[in-house]
Formats: structure tokens, C-alpha cells, sequence
């Protein structure tokens, strides 16, 4: 029990570290925005099935209380976000400094 909450203070602090970097990347307008944009959405989706399964295991959450957010949350963003961010023309027009 113990070793799960190390590794989730672990995956938090990257994930905030790769949202802040995701963040700057938007704002400064930066070509790599989509790239890195896409790869922490996949990340944060890998990271809540991973939290949610060892959630489960040590009892902290149960699928029939409405806990399945913790997935569906991510997986929204996965399935409409990305492939607007990898189509999108208005995307390709915005994000264009080096």
C-alpha cells in the first residue's frame, strides 16, 4: 500500500511537470504543442487505468459507486481532443512558431 502511493506521487508530479511544459508549448504557439499535447493525453489515460485497477485492488474505489469517471474523464479527451488536435486545419494554422 505503501509503494502505490510513492509511485502515484511519482506519476502525478511527472504529469503536472508534462502539463505545465503541454501549457507553454500552447501558449508560445510552438509546432511540437500537437506532438506533446497527444502524448499526455495517452499518458493520463495509461495513468488512469493504472490508478483505477490499483484503486480497485486495495479496495478504495468500487465500480457500481460511480467511480468509473476516473476513466471516462480521460478517455473523452483521448477519443475527442486528439484526433481534433491531429485534423484540425484551424490547429495547423495556429501552432506554427518554431
Amino acid at each position: 500500500y505503501k509503494n502505490f502511493i510513492y509511485i502515484d506521487l511519482l506519476y502525478t508530479g511527472i504529469l503536472t511537470l508534462l502539463f505545465l511544459y503541454v501549457a507553454f508549448l500552447f501558449f508560445s504557439k510552438k509546432k511540437t504543442f500537437v506532438m506533446f499535447f497527444v502524448i499526455s493525453i495517452v499518458v493520463f489515460c495509461l495513468y488512469s487505468l493504472w490508478f483505477f485497477i490499483m484503486s480497485l485492488s486495495f479496495g478504495l474505489i468500487s465500480v457500481f459507486d460511480g467511480d468509473m469517471l476516473i476513466l471516462i474523464a480521460p478517455l473523452f479527451w483521448l477519443l475527442v481532443w486528439v484526433p481534433y488536435v491531429l485534423v484540425s486545419k484551424r490547429v495547423k494554422s495556429t501552432f506554427i512558431n518554431e
